[in-house]
C-alpha cells in the first residue's frame, strides 16, 4: 500500500526504521533510487537530495517527534514527500509509559511545526485487528480443545495487551502523507506580541493596545497563550488562529464545571491567502494545529461568534457546527412609556441601578444559588466577573 503513495519511479527514496532492508529490494526492483538509513547514526548525510523520506514505525526510538521530523525534512528536497507509517497513542491517560508509543495529536502539532502540509492521513488498525483476529483462529485450530497438555488457556483466548490498546482505541497504527512545504506553524512565545500587533492593525484595520492584549491573552485567570501561529521560512508572521480560556457551569452531561475556549482574533495576511486550497489552506493548517495543541484531551468544545466568509469556510474545511439563531429583542420605549407609565414604575419600584467597582464574593453565592437552574452557562462567579469587567482596559462595560 505504502508504494502507491509514492512518486514515480526512478525517484530517490530513503527509507527510515527496522525491517527496511526488505522494503529497499522491493524499491530496487520496481525502479526506484533507495537508501536504508538510521536517523540517529545519520554520519555524513547529504541535505535535499530525495523525493521522498519513509519512516517506518521508528519514531518510538526517538524522545523528541520533532527532531525525527526536522532531520526527515533537511533530506527532503523542496516539496518532496514524508510517508509516517506508524503507531501513535490517542489517549493521554495511557500515553508512553503503558504504550511506549507518542501521542497522535504530538505527532500532528510536530508535522507542523516542522515545516510540513499533511495531504493525508489514514488510521489502518482495521486491518491489523483483522489479522490478529485471522491468527488467533488459525494457531487455535492446530490444537485439541480436549487436550489438557495444552493449558487451559489456549491462544486465541489469551489476552493480548496490544489488541487490548487498540481494541479500546488507546492506541493505533496511522499512514500519513505531507508534503516539505514553506509555512511553519507553531504555539506563542514570547514577545511574540510584538508582530502580532502589527498585523492585526494591518488586518482588522483598527488598532489594539499592548495593555489590551495582555488583558485578553496574558492575564487571563483562566490560562494564557492559547495562540497558533504560522511563519513563512524567513520569519514573517503569515497567520494567527487563537482563543482565550472561559469558565463553565453545567448541570447536564456529568461535567459540572470546565473551561471552554473562545476562538477570536482569526487572521490571515493577505499575501498567503492563495497558498493551498480548502484543507490545505494557511488557515486550516493552523486550525488543526489549535485543535491537536490545544483542545483535544483539553476541553470538551470550543465556540465564537464568527461570520460571513469565515463562517462558511468553517463550515466546509474546519467542522465548524452552529447552533440556532441567537434573538436579538428590542422595545421601542417611547410609545411603550406613554401607555404603561404606572405600571412601569411599579415594577421598578424598590430597585436601584448603579455601576459596580467592587467584585466581591456576593457575586459567588448567587451565582451558586441559581445556576442549577441553567442547563449550560458562563460561570460567571467573582474571578471571571473582575477579569472580563472591571479589569478590561477597553473601558466599555463603564
Amino acid at each position: 500500500m505504502i508504494h502507491t503513495l509514492l512518486p514515480d519511479p526512478p525517484a530517490s527514496i530513503l527509507v527510515v526504521g527496522s525491517g527496511g532492508g526488505f522494503y529497499i529490494r522491493f524499491l530496487e526492483q520496481t525502479g526506484y533510487k533507495a537508501r536504508l538509513l538510521d536517523l540517529l547514526d545519520m554520519g555524513d548525510v547529504p541535505t535535499a537530495v530525495y523525493d521522498s523520506v519513509l519512516l517506518l514505525g521508528n519514531l518510538k526510538a526517538h524522545n523528541s517527534i520533532s527532531e525525527a521530523l526536522e532531520k526527515a525534512r533537511a533530506l527532503l528536497r523542496p516539496e518532496g514527500t514524508l510517508i509516517v507509517y506508524d503507531e501513535v497513542c490517542y489517549d493521554s491517560s495511557s500515553h508512553k509509559g503503558k504504550t511506549g508509543v507518542h501521542l497522535y495529536t504530538g505527532l500532528i502539532s510536530a508535522l507542523f511545526e516542522n515545516g510540513f502540509r499533511i495531504k493525508s492521513d489514514e488510521e489502518t488498525v482495521g486491518n491489523i485487528l483483522q489479522t490478529y483476529n485471522k491468527l488467533a483462529g488459525q494457531s487455535s485450530e492446530v490444537f485439541d480443545p480436549s487436550n489438557h497438555a495444552v493449558g487451559s488457556e489456549r491462544l486465541s483466548d489469551r489476552k493480548d495487551p496490544k489488541k487490548d490498546l487498540y481494541e479500546k482505541r488507546q492506541t493505533g497504527w496511522r499512514i500519513l502523507v505531507a508534503k516539505k512545504d514553506r509555512i511553519f506553524v507553531r504555539a506563542y512565545i514570547k514577545n511574540d506580541e510584538t508582530v502580532i500587533l502589527p498585523m492585526f492593525r494591518k488586518v482588522f484595520k483598527a488598532d489594539r493596545t499592548l495593555e489590551q492584549w495582555y488583558w485578553k491573552f496574558r492575564d487571563n485567570p483562566f490560562g494564557a497563550h492559547k495562540i497558533a501561529e504560522a511563519f513563512t521560512e524567513d520569519g514573517t508572521l503569515a497567520a494567527q488562529y487563537s482563543g482565550y480560556p472561559v469558565p463553565f457551569s453545567s448541570s447536564v452531561g456529568g461535567r459540572e464545571e470546565f473551561v471552554s475556549l473562545q476562538i477570536g482574533d482569526i487572521m490571515t495576511a493577505p499575501e498567503v491567502r492563495n497558498i493551498g486550497l480548502g484543507t490545505s489552506s494557511v488557515l486550516s493548517r493552523i486550525a488543526t494545529y489549535f485543535y491537536n495543541k490545544f483542545c483535544i484531551d483539553h476541553v470538551p468544545f470550543m465556540y465564537g461568534f464568527v461570520a460571513g466568509n469565515h463562517r462558511k469556510f468553517g463550515e466546509r474545511f474546519l467542522g465548524y457546527q452552529y447552533m440556532s439563531q441567537i434573538p436579538y429583542h428590542v422595545l421601542d420605549l417611547t410609545s411603550y412609556r406613554q401607555a404603561h407609565t404606572g405600571r412601569i414604575k411599579r415594577f421598578l419600584s424598590g430597585l436601584s441601578i448603579k455601576r459596580e467597582t467592587q467584585i466581591t464574593g456576593e457575586y459567588d453565592a448567587f451565582f451558586d444559588q441559581v445556576c442549577r437552574d441553567y442547563g449550560l452557562l458562563v460561570a460567571r462567579r467573582s474571578d471571571y466577573l473582575k477579569w472580563r469587567y472591571t479589569d478590561c482596559p477597553d473601558n466599555v462595560h463603564r
